[in-house]
C-alpha cells in the first residue's frame, strides 16, 4: 500500500517492510516525470521485488515488471522498420522530438530526420527507421510535417 509519494518515486508498506518504486518502474503505458501523479496514498499495488538497498534499509521493486503482459514492447510485429504511424508529439529536446506511436511506445524523430518545430500535442505521420525493442528505442523519420490536427 502506498504511504508516501515523491517526485522520484513512491514508497509502499508491506507488513513491516518499505518498498521503493522509482519513476521508470511505475507503469508500462503511462509515462510519469513526477510520481506524485501516479496513484493515491492508501492504494495497493502488486510489486515485483528487484532487490534490497542496504544503505536505505528498504526493498526496491517494480510495479510494471509485476505485469509483463502489459508491456507494449512485446509485440515486435508492430514495431518493425518501415511501419508508418500517425503519432502525437509528446516532448521536444535539443536532439529531436518524441512521438507516441501507441500507448506506452514513443519514438524519436532525430533533428536530421524531420522538422525541429513540431508542437507538443500535434499529430504527424512518421516511419520507423530504427527498431530496438530490447532497448525500448525507436528511431523515426517524418513523412508529413503537416501536423495533422484533424486535417486529413
Amino acid at each position: 500500500m502506498i504511504f508516501r509519494r515523491e517526485r522520484w518515486g513512491v514508497y509502499l508498506k508491506h507488513e513491516n517492510h518499505t518498498i521503493f518504486i522509482n519513476v521508470p518502474q511505475l507503469d508500462w503505458i503511462e509515462i510519469f516525470s513526477d510520481a506524485t501523479f501516479f496513484s493515491d496514498i492508501g492504494v495497493e499495488h502488486e510489486v515485483l521485488i528487484l532487490g534490497y538497498n542496504k544503505n536505505e534499509k528498504m526493498w526496491v521493486g517494480s510495479i510494471k515488471q509485476a505485469h509483463p503482459e502489459k508491456n507494449p514492447w512485446i509485440n515486435r510485429e508492430i514495431l518493425k522498420v518501415g511501419k508508418v504511424y500517425i503519432g502525437t508529439a509528446t516532448k521536444n529536446t535539443e536532439y529531436g522530438t518524441y512521438i507516441e506511436l501507441i500507448p506506452g511506445v514513443q519514438g524519436l524523430i532525430f533533428v536530421k530526420h524531420g522538422d525541429d518545430n513540431i508542437d507538443v500535442g500535434s499529430k504527424c505521420e512518421v516511419e520507423i527507421i530504427l527498431s530496438e525493442p530490447n532497448r525500448q528505442r525507436i528511431g523515426l523519420k517524418m513523412l508529413r510535417s503537416a501536423q495533422i490536427n484533424g486535417e486529413d
